[in-house]
């Protein structure tokens, strides 16, 4: 009987190690707004600092306490919480307001609007976000540096097209260039 009770007790222990090696698949989210906000810099330069919204927790994955946790704890998984569960693959940026005669008032802008990227020497730039794929940038903080030769008075709209086919947006308060 005690062999048995052993064989169980080994079984259950190596099936647990089995079990905690495996990387836990983590923690997404998902977000159904976004919040724009829109802030004009001493030198001209634009920012549209964009925040999520109504952000909605899809998965999360809690470890068991059971005889393999200490091999979970040593274990080399990746770091995976808090990632988007849909990636954005496209944005767009538009104005209610004519700004410029190329672009005209709910024109994409994307053609204007920079980001700061990691250059191949490891330096962060300012640089157009078409020369870059979505996945190489940071689209939290973009930048419009060219100034509207039309309407001096713009309220922004930022969507962002996710992997999923949604598309989410938010709009920007007021700004008036002098």
């Amino acid at each position: 009987m005690n062999k048995k009770i052993l064989i169980t007790v080994f079984f259950l222990f190596f099936l647990s190690l089995f079990n905690m090696c495996r990387c836990p698949p983590g923690r997404y989210f998902d977000f159904k707004s976004l919040n724009v906000e829109a802030i004009l810099r001493s030198d001209g330069i634009l920012l549209l600092r964009i925040n999520l919204a109504d952000i909605i927790y899809l998965t999360k994955n809690t470890p068991n306490a059971n005889f393999g946790g200490y091999v979970y704890a040593m274990s080399v998984c990746i770091d995976v919480y808090d990632r988007q569960k849909y990636s954005i693959v496209n944005i767009y940026v538009s104005s209610d307001s004519d700004f410029n005669d190329d672009y005209l008032a709910g024109h994409n802008l994307i053609d204007l609007v920079k980001v700061y990227v990691t250059n191949s020497n490891g330096q962060h730039v300012l640089d157009y976000l078409k020369n870059y794929s979505i996945d190489e940038i940071n689209p939290w903080f973009l930048f419009i540096e060219a100034k509207p030769t039309i309407s001096k008075q713009h309220t922004f709209t930022v969507k962002f097209e996710k992997s999923n086919g949604e598309v989410v947006s938010g709009v920007s308060q007021k700004v008036i260039w002098e």
